[in-house]
């Protein structure tokens, strides 16, 4: 999935996320919501450290060419 749609899923998770913490009886629900946030953030990081941090800075690329 790429990066931009799993911000999506994340920010439409945290919605419902605070939604469902204030409403009575679904608690569990808003539990379930939390850890699959969590689970998204693991992945981020683990996606983010796969590139090295030259690859990711705009200024080594422009050293490079010349």
């Amino acid at each position: 999935m790429p990066l931009n749609n799993l911000d999506t899923v994340r920010d439409t998770l945290a919605g419902i996320h605070a939604d469902l913490k204030r409403v009575p009886g679904l608690e569990l629900a808003a539990e379930l919501i939390e850890t699959a946030l969590l689970e998204i953030a693991v992945v981020e990081r683990r996606r983010i450290a796969r590139f090295p941090a030259a690859m990711l800075d705009a200024r080594a690329h422009m050293r490079s060419k010349n």
